[in-house]
This record gives C-alpha cells, sequence and structure tokens, in this order.
C-alpha cells in the first residue's frame, strides 16, 4: 500500500467513527429528550456528545473485538428492542383499555431477552482481558445506578418527581456505558 492509501484509509476510519459517535450520541439524546420532555433539545445534547466521543475516539485498538455475527445480532437485537418499546410507550400513551394494555406493556420483553441473549452471547465470544473489562464495567455501572437510584428516590421524597421504574432501567444501561469507560481507561493505564 501506497502513503497516500494509508492516508485515505486513516481519514475514513477517522470520519466513520466520528459519525459513530453521533449517532450514539443522538440515540442517547433521544433518550435524554424523551425523559424529560424535549426531545428537539436531548438530540442536540446528544449530536455534542457523540462528536465529542467521536472526536476523542483514536485509531488505536479497539478493545472490545466482537465477532461480525455477534456484533449484527446485537445491533438487530437492540433495534427490535427499541422499535417494540418506543412503539409500546406511544401505545401506552394513547390510553388503551384492558386486557391491550396488559399486552402491550409486556411487547418489549420478548425483544429484550433476545437482546440480553446477544449481549451475554457476544461478551462469552471475547478474550479474557476484554470480558474482565466487561465485569468491571459492570461492577462500577451497578455502583453508579444504585447511589443514583437511591438519591433519586430520596429526592422524590422532598419534592414532585416522576417516579417511573422505567428510569431506573435505562439508568442502568448509561451506568454500564460509564462503567465500561472506567475499565478501559484503566486498562489502557491513562
Amino acid at each position: 500500500m501506497n502513503d497516500k492509501s494509508v492516508e485515505t484509509s486513516e481519514k475514513e476510519t477517522a470520519q466513520r467513527r466520528m459519525a459513530e459517535g453521533i449517532a450514539f450520541g443522538m440515540g442517547l439524546g433521544l433518550v435524554i429528550g424523551f425523559i424529560f420532555g424535549d426531545v428537539s433539545a436531548g438530540l442536540v445534547i446528544g449530536m455534542g456528545i457523540g462528536a465529542a466521543l467521536g472526536a476523542r475516539h483514536d485509531l488505536r485498538r479497539r478493545f472490545m473485538q466482537y465477532s461480525p455475527q455477534a456484533l449484527r445480532r446485537m445491533v438487530i437485537s437492540l433495534a427490535l428492542f427499541l422499535v417494540t418499546f418506543f412503539g409500546a410507550y406511544a401505545l401506552l400513551d394513547q390510553g388503551l383499555q384492558a386486557p391491550w394494555d396488559t399486552l402491550t406493556a409486556l411487547m418489549p420483553t420478548l425483544p429484550g431477552f433476545y437482546l440480553l441473549y446477544a449481549v451475554g452471547s457476544a461478551i462469552s465470544s471475547l478474550d479474557e482481558r476484554q470480558r474482565r473489562i466487561q465485569l468491571e464495567g459492570l461492577a462500577v455501572g451497578f455502583g453508579i445506578a444504585l447511589v443514583s437510584a437511591f438519591s433519586l428516590g430520596m429526592l422524590a421524597t422532598t419534592i414532585s418527581f416522576p417516579s417511573r421504574w422505567i428510569y431506573v432501567t435505562l439508568l442502568l444501561v448509561v451506568s454500564w456505558g460509564m462503567g465500561k469507560v472506567v475499565a478501559v481507561v484503566r486498562h489502557r493505564g491513562l
């Protein structure tokens, strides 16, 4: 390979990583906007977070080297789960009657279990060091979620705060991601 093709390849990789960061940030922003009732502000905030993450992401070897099949399965299962989750939430917001409200509320359960299976099989395909990073990420994320959920519960006793279990679930997912970042930084020695 000549120097020009290597430079082009690195530039394309950097652009792809930036786009991945922005896409991730938009998804995060959508969740934030959905929770706080302002989706457009959430998307803008998420795009900013994603652009920062994409710009920060350098060209070093990625720590989580999932197989293409495992990665595809995770993406498909996550998309299926999110579509059913937001679809069910939108339907429940319209005020369905029994028994349709219960069935609609349980609609994301099967895709959720499929997502759990996909993530579990992807983690089991990793090497020992990558599994350790995942485990440390889960441990740190559990601690963050525990303290945050406790604080939100205490806050709900003093002010009018919407206490829905869905917030705790989203908090667990976000804190797992934060825990993974802490574990990766620790293993890189930064």
